[in-house]
């Protein structure tokens, strides 16, 4: 969650399987960065040149130069690495083969998955190895939280109402997102009414993962608007100045005669 006391993006280059000799493609970012302990999700989408085959099933495969380790496969087991880690997120009927993997462990780090949309088996699909390499996802698995990015907006003014926002880039959400950049990004905003006090002030954005929490700081910068009169003083004026709290008092003793 994000804690306010008072924007990051991050881009997935994709790689377009074709299958042509099976009649299917997908697309799905050509790598992914997840934390150590959190959970990731690979968005994946799928289409067939001619009309999807029913009761189709996703599955998902670790790269090997021999053989078809399984990662995920509905009802059937899995390598022993992946075992109750993985999931499907969203509908195969809307095409998406979207794999969400919980847990991450640093032993996951450079494995290389890629999906198998077909009626038939992997072992069908006759072809040297490097094509399933070329439409593979490598998972990056960091031990290190990314820290929150603060942002103050605008120059704050005293009196009127001003906004913080405060975001965080995450790789794991219930739901693969639909941005063309596949953004994974937690927003926080602030509104308030800063004061002249509250100039100078430090504002804190704290993120908290399962590795810990993660904080950055920015002092507040309060823009002061003068109030411009225009006084005419008689020349037998004795005046001078005062400052009290940031304020300037102009006082004036004139002698008048009744």
């Amino acid at each position: 969650y994000l804690v306010l006391n008072s924007s990051s993006k991050v881009f997935f280059f994709f790689f377009a399987g074709n299958i042509l000799s099976r009649g299917w493609s997908f697309t799905a970012p050509s790598t992914i960065t997840g934390l150590k302990g959190s959970c990731l999700i690979i968005p994946c989408k799928f289409s067939y040149k001619n009309s999807q085959p029913n009761d189709l099933q996703v599955m998902w495969y670790l790269y090997q130069i021999n053989g078809f380790p399984a990662v995920f496969k509905q009802g059937e087991n899995v390598i022993s690495k992946f075992d109750g880690r993985t999931s499907l997120i969203g509908s195969v009927v809307e095409q998406n083969c979207s794999l969400k993997i919980e847990r991450l462990e640093m032993s996951h780090n450079h494995d290389r998955l890629y999906p198998w949309i077909d009626k038939n088996a992997i072992t069908s699909y006759h072809t040297v190895g490097h094509s399933f390499y070329d439409g593979s996802t490598e998972l990056i698995v960091s031990e290190h939280a990314p820290e929150p990015e603060l942002n103050i907006i605008g120059t704050p003014r005293v009196g009127e109402q001003g906004t913080v926002s405060c975001s965080v880039r995450h790789a794991c959400i219930f739901a693969p997102p639909t941005t063309p950049n596949n953004t994974y990004t937690i927003v926080s905003n602030l509104t308030f009414i800063p004061s002249l006090s509250d100039d100078g002030k430090l504002l804190t954005c704290t993120a908290q993962f399962i590795s810990g929490e993660f904080s950055t700081s920015a002092t507040l910068t309060v823009k002061r608007e003068f109030l411009h009169v225009a006084l005419l003083i008689p020349s037998s004026a004795s005046c001078f100045f005062l400052l009290k709290e940031f304020f300037f008092f102009l006082c004036c003793q004139v002698l008048a005669l009744f």
